[in-house]
C-alpha cells in the first residue's frame, strides 16, 4: 500500500519529464503517432486475448475503453495533446488548471473507463510538474530541513499503512 501512495504519480511524473524534448513540431507528431500505434497494437491483441482465452468480468470491448494497464498509453496521449493546448499559460496556470479540471472531471456522469478519462485528468498535473522539472531549482528547494519533513512524512505513511493494514479508504485521507 506504502508505494502505491506515490508510485504512479512518479512515474507519470518521469513521463513529463522526457516529453520536454518531443512535445512539439515532427518528432513531438512522431511520437503521438507512436504510441497510438501501440495502444492499438495492443488494444487488438489483448482485446482477442480476452474474447478468447481470459474473460475478464466487466470489459468493454472497445477501442475507447484501454483494456487495463493500456490506459496509461491512453492517457499519455492526451497529456501530450492537453499540454500543446496549454503552452501558452505559465507552469503554474498549468497545474491549477490541471488539478480544477481533475476536479471537475469527477462531476461528470460517465464511466471513467472510456479513453481513461478519470486518470487522465487525475494524474495530469503531475505530467506537468515533471515536465517543467528541473534539478538545478530542486536542488535550490531540497535543503536538509525538507529532506527531513519529506523522511518524516513517509515513514509516519509507511507505519499508518503497517498498522491499519488493507482497510484504508478514501473518507481515512479525508479526516487528517
Amino acid at each position: 500500500m506504502w508505494i502505491f501512495t506515490f508510485h504512479m504519480p512518479l512515474f507519470v511524473m518521469v513521463t513529463g519529464y522526457f516529453a520536454k524534448s518531443n512535445l512539439f513540431g515532427g518528432a513531438g507528431r512522431k511520437i503521438l503517432l507512436q504510441i497510438a500505434m501501440q495502444y492499438i497494437i495492443f488494444q487488438t491483441i489483448y482485446l482477442a486475448m480476452d474474447a478468447l482465452l481470459f474473460h475478464v468480468h466487466n470489459t468493454h470491448y472497445s477501442y475507447f475503453a484501454p483494456y487495463l494497464l493500456l490506459w496509461f498509453l491512453a492517457s499519455h496521449i492526451f497529456w501530450r495533446l492537453l499540454l500543446i493546448m496549454l503552452h501558452k499559460l505559465t507552469p503554474l496556470q498549468q497545474v491549477i488548471t490541471a488539478v480544477l479540471l481533475g476536479v471537475l472531471v469527477g462531476y461528470l456522469p460517465v464511466d471513467g473507463v472510456w479513453l481513461s478519462i478519470s486518470r487522465t485528468f487525475v494524474f495530469f498535473p503531475f505530467f506537468i510538474i515533471g515536465y517543467h522539472f528541473s534539478y538545478s531549482r530542486l536542488q535550490v528547494l531540497f535543503t536538509h530541513k525538507i529532506k527531513i519533513v519529506a523522511l518524516t512524512t513517509s515513514v509516519l505513511l509507511f507505519i499508518w499503512i503497517a498498522i491499519s493494514g488493507l482497510n484504508i479508504s478514501p473518507a481515512g485521507f479525508m479526516a487528517i
